[in-house]
């Protein structure tokens, strides 16, 4: 998995995927961070399949494991 750094201080930060620079700077810490997360979930997505039909899809994380056609008919079977 890439690692995602923020380096910078007073009003200037930057994101560093694998050591390499990536998009625009942050202008506080805080923004940094939003940022830093926002990129380590779009990193983190892999296709996989589907526990229930098999069907290969773009899980959302790593507990992401049931395509949205399986979850939706899921959810309707819980009401």
């Amino acid at each position: 998995m890439a690692t995602v750094e923020i380096r910078g201080s007073g009003y200037s930060f930057a994101l560093f995927v694998d050591g390499q620079p990536h998009g625009t700077g942050a202008s506080s810490y805080e923004k940094a961070c939003i940022k830093a997360n926002y990129l380590e979930r779009m990193l983190a997505r892999v296709d996989r399949p589907c526990l229930c039909c098999g069907a290969t899809f773009t899980a959302a994380g790593r507990n992401n494991r049931m395509c949205p056609a399986c979850t939706d008919f899921a959810a309707g079977a819980m009401i």
